[in-house]
């Protein structure tokens, strides 16, 4: 049982860390400037996420975090999400792990290999621990994003960025993703709900 809740506890650890050096820019310094303009593409979907720009904690300002991302990466990420979230609301760890960014299966990687079990714990089973202790904590069952996302909000290096939508649920949600070779991943294994506004 302790051998359990700590491989829980690296695994949120581990995720927080991908989450947080993905989507805000890591710690490399590195700044490519763009030759051209910014992009701003604002769809009917984002609109009404703009109520939580310029108030509350900070995670109420992903609406304006980077620039909108263009219409394939969109696409891209939306296809993405379309398909991780009901592998994972599904049970389904092994097809949900093919989704995953680059940058979190590696900290996957490191933590079956710390592992003391004899037999290492695969992608499937760290996702599973990490989603249901997810869920656990916040008491809130998986959603799926029926309209697809809203909007994506990328910083360009390194390529990570929010996919915020419309969750199952009736409230808004958002997820770190981040693109590797030219190919968009999940960084935070499951969806957060933005805080009421009541």
């Amino acid at each position: 049982m302790g051998g359990s809740s700590k491989l829980l506890q690296m695994v949120a650890v581990a995720s927080a860390c991908a989450v947080c050096l993905t989507a805000c820019g890591g710690g490399d310094g590195d700044s490519t400037a763009s030759s051209q303009p910014a992009r701003e593409t604002v769809s009917a979907r984002s609109a009404p996420f703009a109520k939580y720009s310029g108030k509350g904690p900070a995670k109420l300002h992903l609406a304006e975090f980077g620039t909108e991302g263009s219409d394939s990466d969109r696409t891209e990420v939306e296809e993405l999400i379309d398909a991780y979230l009901p592998a994972i609301g599904g049970g389904r760890w092994k097809s949900a792990c093919r989704y995953l960014s680059a940058n979190l299966m590696s900290q996957i990687d490191q933590i079956a290999r710390r592992s003391k079990r004899p037999v290492k714990p695969t992608c499937a089973e760290i996702l599973q621990a990490l989603v249901e202790s997810a869920n656990a904590r916040s008491h809130e069952s998986l959603v799926t994003a029926p309209q697809g996302i809203a909007s994506l909000r990328i910083k360009e290096s390194p390529s990570g960025g929010f996919a915020l939508f419309h969750g199952s649920d009736g409230e808004d949600h958002w997820m770190t993703v981040s693109r590797a070779g030219g190919t968009w991943g999940i960084t935070s294994p499951t969806p957060e709900a933005f805080p009421s506004q009541g």
